[in-house]
């Protein structure tokens, strides 16, 4: 299983040997939703960075947003 990040406003984990999306986390629209990365912890979740500085997290058992965003604040 992977992350996939791509600085589209989304999230996509997809199994690669059998190059399959699993599933995808939508962040809306706009610059400060693109994801610069991504990693899974090891409570089986993803957090992802978004170019606003939020971290963002997901449950892989439950698609369509995070399950929790930090916003840790941006600073210029």
């Amino acid at each position: 299983m992977s992350v996939i990040g791509n600085m589209l406003p989304k999230v996509d984990s997809g199994d690669v040997e059998a190059s399959k999306l699993v599933t995808s986390w939508s962040l809306g629209q706009g610059v400060d939703n693109q994801q610069v990365g991504g990693t899974w912890t090891d409570g089986d979740e993803i957090v992802s960075l978004s170019m606003s500085s939020d971290l963002n997290t997901f449950d892989k058992r439950v698609s369509g947003k995070p399950s929790r965003i930090i916003q840790v604040g941006y600073i210029p």
